[in-house]
């Protein structure tokens, strides 16, 4: 298989400063996102140590990226970022959505609620669950979809560099030609309806569905930051 992404990164209409961050580089078939969270510009250093450390490991070449490896330098960040919080006395961490591929296999790595869908066939698939309270409650049936919908306090239950014990969430499945991946930070998925993004990914270029994705988000409130990701899968 082949592929081509393309990504872009907004504060979006209400913050004037962007926390997210990702990465992208094709010829590795390495994609990610990070959403920071932490005041003032706490989050944006957690997301910008994620991606730093995803760029260091991807200098190393195709063959250094795999599921071990990954999940290696992720736990490195977090023991850094665990250990930082500590020392300054503050709360500063990021969820981490990845993706990354090999010929036809491809893999799914998350933690936090940045999300990650397979669009197949005109069919949107989310493969990512949200690590987060909303996402407990839905699960346990103490709130429905539209409920879900109006809650107002979300909390995530896993990030990157809140807690030393950290887990993530995998996913392994084989690529199709046709396949569209898009991964995204919340600022995306909370302002634009699943229906309206299976609509737009559509579209036959990647950067016509990012650039429809992000137009869409600014002319609604948008206030969170906005991150996206697309890629595009070749034969």
């Amino acid at each position: 298989m082949n592929w081509i992404s393309y990504a872009v990164s907004h504060p979006g209409n209400v913050r004037t400063h962007n926390q997210d961050a990702y990465y992208r580089h094709d010829q590795n078939g390495l994609w990610a996102i990070a959403d920071g969270m932490g005041g003032h510009y706490a989050g944006d250093i957690a997301s910008q140590t994620i991606i730093q450390a995803l760029d260091n490991l991807s200098k190393g070449g195709a063959s250094n990226t795999n599921i071990f490896t990954l999940t290696s330098i992720l736990e490195d960040v977090n023991e850094q970022l665990v250990k930082q919080n500590i020392e300054h006395d503050r709360m500063t961490g990021s969820t981490i959505a990845v993706v990354f591929a090999n010929e036809e296999n491809c893999t799914c790595l998350w933690a936090g609620d940045s999300r990650i869908y397979l669009y197949r066939n005109e069919r949107l698939l989310q493969l990512s669950t949200d690590h987060s309270q909303l996402q407990e409650l839905i699960a346990q049936g103490e709130l429905t979809a539209e409920q879900a919908k109006e809650y107002k306090n979300n909390v995530l239950t896993r990030a990157i560099g809140a807690d030393a014990d950290l887990r993530f969430d995998y996913k392994e499945f084989m690529l199709e030609a046709n396949d569209k991946l898009l991964i995204c930070s919340d600022g995306l998925y909370n302002e634009i309806e699943r229906s309206e993004i299976a609509a737009i990914l559509k579209y036959t270029s990647a950067s016509k569905v990012v650039d429809a994705l992000l137009k869409l988000c600014l002319a609604r409130t948008a206030k969170d930051n906005i991150s996206i990701v697309l890629v595009d899968i070749k034969e």
